[in-house]
C-alpha cells in the first residue's frame, strides 16, 4: 500500500488544522500554539514544535505524525555564513526544487530577511543568477511561509524583503496570502515587509488597491527604455514612464515612498546623466534611489563599476534633489547575489557560461 504524501503544518488551513487537532483530542488553542511556535521559533521536527506556553495533550503530536503531518515541506540543505554575519540558506522543496533566502544583520540587533516567490525567475534579466535557466514554477504559500520559519530559527527577524528569487508579483496570489500570515501570526508590521518587483504595472496597480502597506520596491536599472528591455527582458513594450506612473499610484494609494532600486553595471548604465533623466521621472512624489554595485556572477558578462564612479552617481543624484543611497553590501563571501547558490545545482542555459 502506498504512503500518503506528508502533509506540511503551514499547508493546512487554521480552521482545519484546529478541527484536526481537536478530532485528536486537544483543543483548538493547541493548534494555534503549534502554528505560533513553528513561525517564531522554527523546527527541523513535528516533535520539536512543543510550545512554552501551552502544554499539549500527551500523544497529540504522534498522533499528527501518523496522519502524514510534518513540520515542514522544505528544509535547508547549505548554509554559507560571510563574516559580516549573513547567512545564505538553500532551502531544497519536497519535489527536489531548491530556492533560496538570505539572513541580514539590520539595525538594534535585529535581522532582516531577503525570501524567494518562485522556483527560477521569468523576468530574464541577463545580469541577474535568479533567471538562469528560467521559471520553473511558482512557490506555494506554505513553501513562501516556511523560509521565515527556517529565517527564525537562526535570527530575530523583523523585517523582510521579497527580493530573492523570482517575480513576487508573478506569484500574486499566493505572496499575498503568505505575507497576510507573516502579519497576522508571526507579528511583522505590514510597512517592515517590502515587495522587489520590476514593476508590471497592472500588478503594481493591484497592490496599491489591496488595502495592505507593505513598502514597494521599483527594480528600474535604467532610465531609457531600450537600454531597459535589454536588462529587463520581460518588460519588453512596456515604457519607463508607464512603471513609474504605476509606482506614483501605489505610493498616492499608501502614502508610502518608493525605493527605486538600480543595479550598477561598469560601462552599461553607469552615466551620471542617468540621473538627470531619473530626477525627472520621479518629481513630485515620494521616493528614493538606491544605487546597488552589480555583484560578480561567474559566467556572465557584465563588470562591477568602480566605487568612485557609484560614489559620483549618488552625489549627482542627490544634487538633483534626489534621495540618493548606496546599497551596503552584505553576504559578499556567501555568494548572497539572487541565485547564486541555487545555481550550483542549476544548469545555465547556452552562452551562459
Amino acid at each position: 500500500m502506498n504512503e500518503s504524501p506528508a502533509t506540511p503544518l503551514l499547508s493546512i488551513p487554521p480552521a482545519e488544522l484546529a478541527a484536526r487537532v481537536v478530532r485528536l483530542g486537544g483543543r483548538a488553542v493547541h493548534a494555534r500554539a503549534l502554528r505560533r511556535t513553528l513561525l517564531r521559533r522554527g523546527a527541523g521536527d513535528l516533535a520539536e514544535l512543543a510550545p512554552r506556553d501551552v502544554k499539549l495533550p500527551r500523544g497529540l503530536l504522534a498522533a499528527l505524525e501518523r496522519e502524514g503531518v510534518v513540520a515542514t515541506a522544505t528544509r535547508v540543505v547549505e548554509e554559507r555564513v560571510d563574516r559580516d554575519g549573513s547567512r545564505k540558506l538553500k532551502v531544497e522543496l519536497a519535489d527536489g526544487g531548491s530556492v533560496e533566502c538570505v539572513v541580514m544583520p539590520a539595525a538594534r540587533a535585529t535581522w532582516s530577511l531577503c525570501v524567494s516567490s518562485q522556483v527560477g525567475c521569468p523576468v530574464g534579466c541577463p545580469f541577474c543568477a535568479s533567471g538562469l535557466g528560467g521559471l520553473v514554477r511558482n512557490l506555494a504559500v506554505h513553501e513562501i511561509v516556511e523560509q521565515f520559519a527556517h529565517a527564525r530559527a537562526r535570527a530575530d527577524v523583523r523585517r523582510a524583503v521579497v527580493m530573492g528569487v523570482g517575480e513576487p508579483l508573478l506569484n500574486y496570489d499566493a505572496l499575498m496570502e503568505a505575507l497576510a500570515v507573516v502579519v497576522d501570526e508571526v507579528g511583522l508590521a505590514e510597512t517592515r515587509l517590502v515587495i522587489s518587483t520590476v514593476g508590471f504595472p497592472d500588478r503594481v496597480r493591484r497592490l496599491a488597491a489591496s488595502g495592505r502597506r507593505y513598502g514597494l520596491a521599483l527594480s528600474l536599472h535604467a532610465v531609457d527604455d531600450r537600454l531597459r528591455e535589454s536588462l529587463v527582458p520581460a518588460m519588453r513594450g512596456v515604457p519607463v514612464r508607464e512603471v513609474v506612473a504605476a509606482a506614483r499610484a501605489w505610493s498616492a494609494a499608501t502614502r508610502g515612498r518608493v525605493q527605486v532600486e538600480y543595479v550598477v553595471l561598469r560601462d552599461v548604465n553607469d552615466e551620471l546623466a542617468n540621473c538627470d533623466e531619473l530626477a525627472r521621472l520621479l518629481a513630485g512624489f515620494p521616493a528614493y534611489v538606491n544605487f546597488i554595485p552589480w555583484n560578480d556572477v561567474p559566467g556572465l558578462p557584465f563588470r562591477r563599476p568602480d566605487d568612485t564612479r557609484v560614489a559620483a552617481l549618488v552625489r549627482r543624484a542627490r544634487d538633483l534633489g534626489l534621495v540618493a543611497t548606496r546599497r551596503r553590501t552584505l553576504g559578499g563571501e556567501a555568494v548572497a547575489a539572487c541565485g547564486q547558490l541555487r545555481r550550483g545545482v542549476v544548469a545555465a542555459p547556452r552562452g551562459a557560461e
